[in-house]
């Protein structure tokens, strides 16, 4: 999503019956406005950062349903690890281990209810995932919202931390 070009603090028509204040209180208006326009154009910057981390999710989900380990690990920081909905830890060797070995495989996932936080060099998503695949012969069919931390390292947007939760409608 962009935002109009435009100045983001529209100017206001002069009024006929307006007395100016003194001094001081239009400095501290004219700092107020330009503290505004700048927060304005944060704004569209964190649109910007939002678009890209929405980008690299999708890809992220891509490659995993493609069953590639080595893309897949271009989005993982070296010390990623995911929790999975029973509360285990596991790290990312293992999980790109079972991923080359073919023990696990996924023929789908589909995202809903995406949501995207930016704070600085880290971004949150969260989402309701689901999805199919085989887990060491086995299909499995899952719902989970599930919570990505991306951080920025060397200019460049890894997942450090995966969160799974079953998902049951209620």
């Amino acid at each position: 999503m962009t935002l109009p070009s435009r100045d983001p603090i529209p100017l206001l028509p002069a009024r006929p019956n307006i007395v100016l204040a003194p001094a001081k209180s239009l400095e501290r208006v004219s700092k107020a406005v330009v503290r505004a326009r700048s927060l304005g154009k944060r704004q569209i910057g964190s649109n910007a950062m939002q678009e890209e981390i929405l980008k690299l999710e999708k890809e992220f989900s891509q490659a995993i349903v493609k069953n590639d380990a080595e893309a897949v690990a271009r989005f993982l920081a070296d010390d990623w690890i995911i929790i999975d909905p029973d509360g285990g830890i596991i790290d990312r060797a293992t999980f790109l281990g079972v991923m080359k070995s073919g023990a696990l495989t996924h023929e789908m996932m589909e995202s809903d209810d995406i949501r995207v936080r930016i704070y600085g060099n880290t971004a949150i998503v969260t989402v309701l995932t689901t999805t199919k695949g085989k887990f060491s012969g086995t299909g499995f069919t899952t719902q989970e919202r599930a919570t990505d931390v991306f951080v920025q390292q060397n200019g460049q947007w890894k997942c450090a931390l995966s969160h799974l939760t079953r998902f049951t409608k209620k």
